[in-house]
C-alpha cells in the first residue's frame, strides 16, 4: 500500500542525502518548495493576497538555505503573515500545494533545522501529491473513493510516476 511506501521513500531520501553537504540538502528542499509554488500557481491568481507573501517566503527560505543572512524581524513578520493563511479548502490541486508550501515556509522561517525541513517538505510533497491524485480518481469515480482503493490505484497513474520521477531526481 502507498501509505507504507511514502514514509519509506522519505526515509530513503533522507538516508541518501544524509551524507551530502548542507548546500545539497538545501537544494533538495528548495526544489520541492519551488515545485509547490509553481503547482499552486492557479491559486495565486484566485488568492492574490497570498501569492506575494508565498513568493517572498520562498525567496527568504531559499536565501537561508544558501547560507545568506536574513533579518530575524523580517523572518518573524513573514512567518506570522503566512500563519494567517485562511483560504477555504475548495478541493483544488492548487489549494493542496499552497497549503503544503505555506506550512513548509513557516517551518523554515521559524528556524527549523535543515534535516527537519527536508523531511517535512519531502513528506508533504508526497502526501499532498497522493491526495491530489486520489481526489482526481474520486472525481472520475463519481466523487467517492476509499483510502484503500486510492492506495491501490494511485501508484499506477501517470501522475504518480511523474511525482516519483521528480522526487527521485531531487
Amino acid at each position: 500500500m502507498i501509505e507504507d511506501e511514502i514514509p519509506k521513500l522519505v526515509s530513503e531520501k533522507l538516508e541518501r542525502l544524509g551524507g551530502a553537504s548542507n548546500f545539497r540538502r538545501g537544494a533538495a528542499v528548495a526544489a520541492i518548495l519551488s515545485r509547490h509554488f509553481v503547482l499552486a500557481r492557479p491559486g495565486w491568481a484566485r488568492w492574490p493576497e497570498w501569492g506575494e507573501p508565498a513568493a517572498e517566503g520562498l525567496h527568504l527560505v531559499t536565501y537561508q538555505l544558501a547560507g545568506l543572512p536574513i533579518s530575524p524581524g523580517r523572518r518573524r513578520a513573514l512567518a506570522e503573515r503566512l500563519s494567517q493563511f485562511d483560504v477555504e479548502d475548495d478541493g483544488s490541486d492548487e489549494w493542496q500545494y499552497a497549503l503544503d508550501l505555506v506550512s513548509a515556509l513557516i517551518k523554515g522561517l521559524e528556524g527549523a533545522d535543515l534535516d527537519e525541513l527536508l523531511e517535512h517538505t519531502a513528506t508533504t510533497y508526497l502526501d499532498g501529491a497522493f491526495t491530489v491524485i486520489a481526489n482526481r480518481l474520486a472525481d472520475e469515480n463519481g466523487g467517492v473513493i476509499t483510502q484503500a482503493e486510492a492506495g491501490r490505484r494511485v501508484p499506477d497513474t501517470q501522475d504518480w510516476h511523474e511525482v516519483r520521477a521528480f522526487f527521485d531526481g531531487v
